[in-house]
């Protein structure tokens, strides 16, 4: 028969105990540390109003020190909250580029949607829709890069020169969304589709 070790349950027992003297004994510091004080004074005949004011002092400083670790503060939550919604667009097209994998690899799934942006390519043309989803996720993948401020104008407009209407899936992918970007889009993702 093996024998249960209660080693764990004891550490995590003792750790709990000598914590809780260790607040009851702080907590009997703190009452009594008026009384110290008062004591201490008439000892040594020192002037509390001095002390005071000397604290007071300081007390400006402290304000000043506050007020700066709570902008720190302030600062770190608007750097997660850019981060958090970062985060959040990463995983929207992380999402929509795998149904985007899932049609291209799969006709069927290319069926259920239709040829995508009101293209008029036919249905039974699975290569020119996989080519039409493979642009798509190079101009989306270049969107998000411009969203985060990681792409340039200059850049998007060499990509878009050199690379997106070098081809003919890449124009025919442009001639069919050029318009409904324009509409549609708003703030910096207009301007992406404007460059």
């Amino acid at each position: 028969m093996k024998r249960v070790r209660a080693r764990p349950f004891a550490n995590s027992f003792t750790l709990r105990i000598g914590a809780l003297i260790f607040a009851a004994v702080m907590l009997v510091l703190v009452i009594a540390s008026p009384f110290a004080l008062r004591q201490i004074a008439k000892i040594h005949g020192i002037n509390w109003m001095n002390l005071s004011n000397v604290g007071q002092t300081y007390g400006a400083v402290s304000a000043l020190l506050t007020a700066l670790a709570l902008g720190g503060v302030v600062i770190s939550l608007l750097y997660q909250a850019r981060d958090v919604k970062t985060g959040r667009e990463q995983a929207s097209r992380t999402f929509h580029h795998e149904l985007l994998r899932m049609e291209m690899e799969d006709p069927f799934y290319m069926d259920i949607m239709a040829a995508p942006w009101g293209s008029q390519v036919g249905l039974t043309d699975y290569d020119s829709l996989r080519e039409n989803h493979f642009v798509h996720m190079w101009v989306s993948y270049w969107e998000g890069q411009y969203m985060l401020g990681e792409i340039s104008d200059s850049t998007i407009r060499y990509f878009a020169t050199s690379e997106l209407f070098t081809s003919p899936a890449g124009r025919r992918y442009w001639s069919v969304t050029r318009s409904a970007k324009l509409t549609n889009y708003r703030g910096r993702l207009l301007r992406f589709a404007r460059l």
